[in-house]
């Protein structure tokens, strides 16, 4: 429907930041290609990670790849899925004994997307069973079949925490604040400028930060998500 009424390209979920990046590549005016593409180094960031990265039951390979090639990226991207995973199975449990099938259901998707963007395939997979059960109103299976895949994920998050873990104490080290140009942000901040606030955080997302300001960045990255922006200043400012 969307392609017969004028929309020209589409990119299918899990998104991979490269064919991203491809597609925006074909579609964007020239004068708006303003930034070098980083492949070569992406290319060998994600030679590396695959090399020093293993978790079982998750394709690395793939995962990195829908980060766009970063192991710095990539780590983030899977300590982040830990702490939503674990909330959102809490939550598919909770749905899954109130009888409310459609929040079931929607949780159960969202765990679906999210795993599979990581690499998670099993897990993704398994979802996407119990998302076409809960449908089918099987509520047996449906029990049957949520069990089983709470306990996969909280292996799978057990083995992906210690992954995280492990490579966060291999670079704890202080980190350069003056490289975060955090006045920057916070006069970003102060005038809503989106658009600036983004391209410093993207930027953050490749620079080695020890835990505790990767930890403040996260949040201040979330309460911009709730349009808290007089709180994100607030938390920028705990790092001066």
């Amino acid at each position: 429907m969307f392609l017969e009424n004028g929309i020209d390209d589409f990119l299918a979920k899990p998104i991979d930041v490269q064919k991203l990046n491809d597609i925006l590549e074909k579609w964007l005016p020239a004068e708006k290609k303003c930034v070098e593409s980083g492949r070569p180094q992406q290319q060998e960031d994600r030679h590396e990670a695959r090399d020093t990265i293993s978790i079982p039951g998750v394709d690395v390979e793939a995962g990195l790849n829908n980060s766009g090639g970063s192991e710095t990226v990539y780590l983030d991207i899977l300590a982040d899925f830990c702490r939503d995973a674990q909330n959102r199975i809490d939550k598919i449990f909770a749905a899954l004994y109130s009888g409310d099938t459609r929040l079931f259901i929607t949780h159960v998707h969202a765990l679906k997307g999210a795993a599979r963007s990581i690499g998670a395939m099993r897990v993704g997979d398994d979802a996407a069973d119990l998302e076409e059960s809960a449908a089918g109103a099987d509520v047996e299976s449906v029990k049957y079949k949520t069990s089983e895949l709470g306990g996969t994920l909280r292996i799978l998050l057990q083995d992906i925490e210690t992954v995280v873990q492990k490579a966060s104490e291999t670079n704890e080290t202080a980190s350069d604040l003056a490289s975060l140009q955090l006045e920057l942000l916070t006069a970003a901040l102060a005038d809503m400028n989106i658009e600036a606030v983004n391209k410093l955080l993207l930027e953050y997302a490749n620079l080695p930060l020890d835990n505790k300001t990767r930890g403040t960045i996260a949040e201040v990255e979330e309460l911009i998500l709730l349009f808290e922006y007089d709180k994100a200043i607030q938390k920028v400012n705990q790092l001066f």
